[in-house]
């Protein structure tokens, strides 16, 4: 799960026009992130951050509590 995380997160980066196509990641990665631990809670977190840029991932991000589970991680 990191390696495909990592690659995404690459592949996002390399092509940000392409980030809207991966709007249906946005919840599952939200879950990811407040359940798991460790490098796959911090690898899902880098992704979701980097979706994040999009106006429509943000958009379903926000909605679905995304930036406060993103927020708690710095505690």
């Amino acid at each position: 799960y990191v390696n495909i995380c990592a690659s995404i997160t690459a592949f996002v980066t390399a092509f940000p026009e392409r980030m809207s196509e991966y709007k249906s990641l946005v919840v599952p990665l939200i879950k990811i992130v407040s359940s798991k631990t460790e490098l796959v809670r911090k690898n899902a977190a880098v992704l979701l951050a980097r979706l994040a840029i999009d106006e429509e991932n943000g958009k379903v991000m926000r909605a679905n509590h995304g930036t406060e589970v993103l927020v708690s991680l710095r505690h």
